[in-house]
């Protein structure tokens, strides 16, 4: 997926980094300060601790006038795990092909793997963190959001 990413970006003419590794870890190690992190359907494997801490380390490592953009899957308002993993199974079961052996799949994974909350929680953590957050598309159980920083990030 990086080598297509970075084919694609290179046709257009800007200065890119893709780097593939452990979210956290990532951020931990990076020294440097980023222009734009985009995380795509993965916070959501995240414990909510590490939510949090993701958002505090992408604050850390992001320049002052750059973004943290993530794509990934919430909670609706008033929505638990169970009616996420419903949605979910309803979603995919419309699909032609879908057979009984893939839903087992996907609600394995489902269950055991994804831990989404709300767009309005991921304001709360994020606003704790430095971030002003902007919904920009939201498709019910998936969404894209536009963290840009205010103020200075937060240490540690």
């Amino acid at each position: 997926m990086l080598s297509s990413a970075q084919e694609n970006l290179n046709a257009k003419a800007c200065a890119v980094s893709l780097k593939c590794m452990d979210l956290l870890q990532g951020l931990q190690r990076y020294a440097g300060r980023a222009d734009i992190i985009l995380a795509s359907f993965s916070v959501h494997h995240l414990s909510n601790l590490d939510k949090q801490r993701f958002l505090i380390r992408s604050r850390q490592r992001t320049a002052d006038n750059g973004c943290l953009v993530l794509v990934d899957h919430f909670l609706k308002p008033g929505q638990d795990l169970q009616g996420f993993i419903h949605d979910v199974m309803v979603h995919y079961s419309g699909f032609e092909g879908f057979t009984p052996e893939m839903a087992d799949l996907v609600h394995e994974h489902v269950s055991t793997s994804d831990f989404p909350v709300t767009i309005e929680q991921y304001r709360i953590w994020g606003k704790a963190a430095g971030w002003k957050t902007t919904v920009v598309h939201d498709c019910g159980n998936w969404a894209e959001l536009l963290l840009e920083p205010v103020g200075e990030a937060q240490a540690g």
